[in-house]
């Protein structure tokens, strides 16, 4: 697959806008519904428990989700190395803007 390591990205803001400014992007693409995606996973594993090279290979077909560099990704499956980090920065006149990142969740999702 494609790796990216870095992107920046350049938005010009067209009118003067007043706080609380909240923003919005998405990843794409990113296919987490597809069934190959949602059954590459050992949910044993995923819970700490040590699993057979057997039960990994049965659902982590894909050999890249299960080692890189000849070592075992544990947990292994595409959901495993498909996680990234992302950060957001924003910048105005080369400075940067503190952001708040306070309630920026749903109450349903903090509750989880």
């Amino acid at each position: 697959g494609v790796k990216v390591t870095e992107l920046n990205c350049t938005v010009s803001i067209p009118r003067k806008m007043t706080p609380p400014l909240l923003v919005y992007y998405g990843v794409g693409p990113f296919y987490q519904n597809i069934v190959t995606y949602l059954k590459s996973e050992v949910p044993k594993e995923l819970g700490g428990m040590k699993v057979s090279e057997a039960a990994r290979e049965e659902k982590c077909l894909n050999t890249q989700s299960r080692e890189r560099n000849g070592k075992n990704i544990v947990p292994c499956g595409l959901k495993a190395i498909t996680l990234f980090n992302d950060t957001l920065e924003i910048h105005r006149d080369g400075d940067r803007i503190e952001l708040n990142k306070k309630g920026v969740a749903w109450s349903s999702d903090v509750q989880r």
